[in-house]
């Protein structure tokens, strides 16, 4: 039978073991508001606590209330949350792109661009707070199981990430 506390309890261990193993100090990670990095978030407070553990929404034309969601989520496991706004990133992107090529046709590419935005946004503030700090803080995944397993991720985008 599954038992929640003990599922919880293992993984809370393999991460602090592996920051232990590794002389790691933090974790920087992606705060959607959804359930996901909610559940990442309090793991690695758990593990590490709330001090070492760096939130931060990536918002690109996103929803309001999803950045009032990763909010909440700070505020409950109390951990840092930045917000670093990608819109104008990817907006400048598609725009410098789309004098090359018909912009309708672009379509299937934007889908793609915005978790590799966030992601190379993640690794930059990683190491820009592991320079600041002068301890490591590495990135961590969100993505589950499932969604690996069958494949539903973003090639060089939501599926990177140093522990997992």
């Amino acid at each position: 039978m599954f038992n929640v506390e003990v599922e919880v309890n293992g993984i809370i261990d393999f991460i602090r073991t592996y920051y232990k193993k590794h002389n790691l100090k933090g974790a920087v990670i992606g705060i959607s508001g959804g359930k996901d990095s909610a559940v990442v978030a309090g793991l690695f407070v758990k593990a590490l606590g709330s001090e070492n553990v760096i939130g931060v929404t990536l918002p690109c034309n996103s929803l309001l209330s999803d950045k009032d969601d990763a909010k909440k989520i700070s505020e409950h496991y109390g951990f840092k949350l930045f917000n670093l706004e990608l819109t104008s990133v990817f907006e400048s992107f598609k725009n410098e792109f789309s004098k090359e090529f018909n912009f309708d046709k672009l379509k299937d590419s934007d889908i793609n661009l915005k978790p590799r935005l966030r992601m190379a946004s993640l690794y930059y503030i990683a190491q820009a707070i592991s320079s600041f700090k002068n301890e490591i803080y590495i990135v961590a995944g969100t993505s589950n199981y499932s969604e690996s397993y069958v494949g539903y991720f973003t090639k060089g985008g939501d599926n990177i990430s140093d522990i997992s």
